[in-house]
Protein backbone atom coordinates (compact mmCIF):
# COMPACT_ATOMS: atom_id res chain seq x y z
CA UNK A 1 0.00 0.00 0.00
CA UNK A 2 2.75 2.53 0.82
CA UNK A 3 4.21 1.49 -2.61
CA UNK A 4 1.41 2.48 -4.22
CA UNK A 5 0.75 5.49 -2.92
CA UNK A 6 4.75 6.63 -2.77
CA UNK A 7 4.36 5.56 -6.70
CA UNK A 8 1.07 7.83 -7.23
CA UNK A 9 1.82 10.51 -5.33
CA UNK A 10 5.48 11.09 -5.99
CA UNK A 11 6.42 9.03 -9.47
CA UNK A 12 7.64 5.43 -9.54
CA UNK A 13 11.62 5.90 -8.23
CA UNK A 14 10.91 8.26 -5.43
CA UNK A 15 7.97 6.15 -4.39
CA UNK A 16 9.97 2.86 -4.68
CA UNK A 17 12.43 4.43 -2.70
CA UNK A 18 9.75 4.94 -0.15
CA UNK A 19 8.27 1.59 0.02
CA UNK A 20 11.86 0.29 0.22
CA UNK A 21 12.77 2.41 3.12
CA UNK A 22 9.39 1.79 5.17
CA UNK A 23 10.00 -2.14 4.78
CA UNK A 24 13.21 -2.02 6.12
CA UNK A 25 12.36 0.00 9.40
CA UNK A 26 9.22 -2.30 9.51
CA UNK A 27 11.65 -5.69 9.42
CA UNK A 28 13.85 -3.75 11.90
CA UNK A 29 11.42 -2.66 14.05
CA UNK A 30 10.13 -6.33 14.42
CA UNK A 31 13.54 -7.98 15.06
CA UNK A 32 14.34 -5.08 17.46
CA UNK A 33 12.29 -6.81 20.59
CA UNK A 34 12.41 -10.36 20.19
CA UNK A 35 11.83 -12.39 23.32
CA UNK A 36 14.82 -13.63 25.74
CA UNK A 37 14.71 -16.92 27.80
CA UNK A 38 16.41 -17.72 30.36
CA UNK A 39 16.76 -21.71 30.60
CA UNK A 40 16.81 -23.74 33.54
CA UNK A 41 16.83 -27.61 34.01
CA UNK A 42 14.38 -29.85 34.39
CA UNK A 43 15.27 -31.75 37.68
CA UNK A 44 17.24 -35.16 36.88
CA UNK A 45 17.10 -34.23 33.03
CA UNK A 46 18.42 -33.20 30.31
CA UNK A 47 15.71 -31.33 29.31
CA UNK A 48 16.03 -27.58 29.32
CA UNK A 49 12.82 -24.80 29.53
CA UNK A 50 11.96 -20.99 30.06
CA UNK A 51 12.10 -20.44 33.83
CA UNK A 52 8.06 -19.90 34.55
CA UNK A 53 5.84 -19.62 37.02
CA UNK A 54 4.95 -22.39 35.84
CA UNK A 55 7.51 -24.39 36.32
CA UNK A 56 8.79 -22.90 39.35
CA UNK A 57 11.16 -26.45 39.98
CA UNK A 58 13.63 -25.52 37.40
CA UNK A 59 17.24 -25.32 38.25
CA UNK A 60 19.60 -23.28 37.46
CA UNK A 61 23.21 -23.40 37.20
CA UNK A 62 25.60 -21.51 39.57
CA UNK A 63 27.67 -18.74 37.93
CA UNK A 64 26.23 -20.18 34.43
CA UNK A 65 23.08 -18.18 32.80
CA UNK A 66 21.43 -20.18 29.85
CA UNK A 67 19.65 -17.82 27.40
CA UNK A 68 17.64 -18.80 24.91
CA UNK A 69 16.99 -15.93 22.31
CA UNK A 70 14.21 -15.37 19.63
CA UNK A 71 15.68 -14.41 16.62
CA UNK A 72 18.55 -12.95 15.17
CA UNK A 73 21.01 -11.16 17.40
CA UNK A 74 22.73 -7.91 15.88
CA UNK A 75 23.08 -4.01 16.65
CA UNK A 76 19.31 -3.42 17.29
CA UNK A 77 18.80 -5.70 19.66
CA UNK A 78 21.74 -6.34 21.19
CA UNK A 79 21.83 -4.18 24.31
CA UNK A 80 18.12 -5.88 24.69
CA UNK A 81 20.18 -8.88 25.90
CA UNK A 82 23.36 -7.45 27.79
CA UNK A 83 20.69 -5.49 29.89
CA UNK A 84 18.15 -8.41 30.41
CA UNK A 85 16.86 -7.38 33.76
CA UNK A 86 17.64 -10.74 36.00
CA UNK A 87 15.80 -9.95 39.19
CA UNK A 88 12.56 -10.02 37.07
CA UNK A 89 13.16 -13.30 36.60
CA UNK A 90 11.10 -16.29 38.48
Amino acid sequence: MIAVLGVALLGTPKGIVIAIIFSLTALAEQTADRPVYVLGSQPCTNVFRSRSRKHPENELFPELLLLRIEGVVFFLNAQRVVALDLSAVP
